[in-house]
C-alpha cells in the first residue's frame, strides 16, 4: 500500500471516521457527513455535505448511510 493523496484543509474538519462504497468516501467530520468522489485517488473531489454536528461513525449498506449521531441517535441518509 501507499499514500495516493491527503485530504484536509478547509474541506474536512476533525475527521472522526471514513466508509468508502464503489467510487464515494463519506467522512464523518465535526460539521456532519462529507462525501468526496474518489474515482481518481490521486485526486479526490468533494461533492456535498449533510451537516450533523454529532455525526461519530458512517456505515454505508447498498444505497443507505447509517450514521452514529449522538443525540439524534441513528440517521439513515439515503
Amino acid at each position: 500500500p501507499k499514500v495516493c493523496s491527503v485530504v484536509s484543509g478547509p474541506f474536512l474538519k476533525k475527521p472522526r471516521m471514513a466508509a468508502v462504497q464503489f467510487r464515494y468516501c463519506y467522512v464523518a467530520d465535526e460539521e456532519g457527513v462529507k462525501v468526496l468522489d474518489v474515482t481518481d485517488l490521486a485526486a479526490p473531489q468533494p461533492k456535498s455535505l449533510i451537516r450533523l454536528p454529532d455525526a461519530h461513525s458512517v456505515y454505508l449498506g447498498r444505497t443507505y448511510a447509517y450514521v452514529a449521531a449522538g443525540p439524534r441517535g441513528l440517521v439513515v441518509l439515503d
